[in-house]
């Protein structure tokens, strides 16, 4: 839970150099050291410009203070060394466009009061200030109404870009199809003038003709086959009634014995 609600006034520049080390820390003079002795961990700090007059983030204190004479930031056009420190961890960081202007929201707060409403900028002179709650939240708010704002065109513009082809025409699923129909027709036709080009060719036609050769043989065998298996039941008929006939021939000369041998010439003879 905070205790105090720090807000710290820097220059454009050393607010560039701050936002580039990604609000790691911050810096105060040695007059300041009072005032640093109250800062606490889990603090708040808001950053003012004094420059363009808005106000531009806000962090966290996660450190108490401590000294460090690396020089880091501006002053006058000298490196100042700032040698009372504090780290930080940022929480909200505006895009420039959406900077809050002092001049809009600072004459509400209880901090100015103070001062004659023409004169209440006079109130951000100094470098360190410590702000009552209401103001702090005051501001605060007003960077997540405008964080949201810009977080929800920027969905929408996301959404408008996923919607829109290439060519900027909305409905990408339309375009997909429109665009897909004379490829799929383009590929058809591509195809069909290869088949053509391949039936034109002499190797399609030497192809097609030793197709049919191979084909041919392959029938021809059947109908052999299929036609001398009519015969063999006619030649097979006659084979079977030909030994009949011998047979008949054979027996005439005289009448078969009761057992059905034939009868020899010399038997015949014999019995003459």
């Amino acid at each position: 839970m905070p205790k105090n609600y720090w807000m710290v006034v820097q220059t454009l520049e050393n607010y560039r150099i701050t936002r580039a080390r990604g609000f790691d820390v911050h810096g105060l003079t040695y007059h300041q050291k009072r005032r640093a002795q109250r800062i606490e961990p889990d603090d708040r700090m808001l950053f003012y410009v004094s420059g363009i007059r808005k106000w531009t983030a806000t962090a966290a204190i996660t450190s108490k203070y401590f000294e460090d004479r690396t020089p880091i930031w501006e002053s006058n056009g000298r490196r100042e060394p700032y040698p009372l420190r504090v780290n930080l961890s940022p929480l909200i960081v505006l895009d420039e466009p959406d900077y809050i202007d002092a001049l809009e929201l600072g004459p509400r707060l209880e901090y100015v009061k103070r001062w004659a409403p023409e004169h209440w900028p006079l109130a951000f002179v100094e470098t360190l200030h410590i702000l009552p709650q209401r103001d702090f939240r005051l501001i605060e708010g007003e960077m997540k109404r405008v964080t949201s704002k810009r977080r929800r065109r920027r969905d929408r513009g996301r959404k408008r870009e996923r919607t829109r082809g290439p060519e900027g025409k909305r409905g990408s699923s339309r375009w997909a199809n429109d665009r897909s129909q004379p490829e799929a027709a383009e590929s058809n036709a591509t195809l069909s003038q290869t088949e053509q080009s391949a039936e034109g060719t002499p190797g399609a036609q030497t192809a097609q003709t030793q197709f049919d050769s191979e084909a041919s043989p392959q029938l021809e065998p059947a109908t052999a086959q299929a036609q001398p298996q009519g015969d063999g039941v006619e030649a097979g008929g006659r084979a079977a009634s030909a030994p009949e006939n011998q047979e008949a021939k054979t027996a005439t000369p005289g009448a078969p014995p009761a057992d059905g041998q034939p009868v020899s010439d010399a038997s015949a003879t014999d019995s003459t």
